[in-house]
């Protein structure tokens, strides 16, 4: 249902928005760069593909970046009827503190001592988040039925 490319693309944007990101926490303090990345890690690789990924009715199909693949490798299936509310309470907070503390990290970093490297790195987030967010829509909201039930879905203006 969904192109292996479209997915590599998403993947590969996703993967570029939050390489820069924690490069620009590391501005504030390299420490916080480290902590960002073990929560981004824990929490896109393992945390949403057992609580979101296993209660998705595509957990057996196709989904749009391809975790359910992981997904499936790592837990057994769960109940489908569980993903919206897992979706609300637990991933889409996830992906708003991964998309967003960069941001916030780098405006705190350019009060305290503006430079133009940081004020790059932020304009270049700001645009992969941008990619990401459109590759998301154009090929993942557009063709998922789920957009009833998905809270990105509800708000996505891709989704079918």
């Amino acid at each position: 249902m969904f192109p292996s490319k479209a997915k590599l693309l998403e993947n590969l944007i996703l993967l570029a928005s939050i390489t820069v990101g924690v490069l620009g926490i590391s501005f504030l303090n390299p420490v916080y760069s480290l902590l960002y990345l073990a929560f981004v890690a824990a929490m896109h690789l393992f945390v949403l593909r057992k609580v979101v990924c296993t209660n998705c009715p595509h957990y057996d199909g196709s989904c749009h970046l391809g975790w359910n693949n992981l997904s499936s490798k790592l837990f057994e299936k769960g109940k489908e009827g569980r993903f919206e509310g897992n979706m609300k309470r637990v991933g889409a907070p996830a992906w708003i503190f991964t998309l967003l503390l960069p941001i916030v990290a780098m405006i705190i970093s350019m009060l305290s001592s503006f430079t133009f490297t940081v004020a790059s790195t932020l304009a270049l987030y700001i645009v992969l988040v941008g990619g990401a967010v459109t590759a998301l829509g154009a090929f993942g909201c557009s063709g998922c039925d789920m957009g009833d039930r998905c809270c990105i879905g509800r708000v996505c203006p891709f989704a079918g």
